[in-house]
């Protein structure tokens, strides 16, 4: 049984390894590290709980610095509506319908 929950904490390393973007990594890799804990902890094997605590403190630093980096989810729409391509720029409002219906308008008029 003990045997199985080192594996699992191996694959689970393995797993994390796989992933692209640095939050799920960080959090996979911090759940290998507590599964890892636990086993070398129930082991005896001191140089791996050292380790594995470690990676905890890192990946647990590094997740908090992600987190207050990437900004809150504002479910509003933007101004511009959902579809506009961030390559565009955003259309200039004119009081004057007839004038903006005309034809193409050059921004700086």
């Amino acid at each position: 049984m003990i045997d199985a929950l080192g594996w699992f904490g191996s694959a689970l390393i393995v797993a994390s390894l796989m992933l692209r973007r640095p939050a799920p990594f960080r959090v996979l890799n911090l759940a290998s590290a507590v599964v890892l804990l636990v086993f070398d902890t129930v082991i005896g094997l001191w140089s791996m709980v050292a380790l594995n605590v470690a990676i905890l403190a890192v990946n647990g630093w590094q997740l908090g610095r992600l987190v207050r980096r990437t900004p809150a989810l504002d479910p509003a729409p933007p101004p511009e509506g959902w579809f506009t391509r961030s390559d565009t720029p955003a259309p200039r409002h004119s009081n004057n319908m007839a004038r903006a219906s005309s034809g193409p308008t050059w921004y700086g008029d």
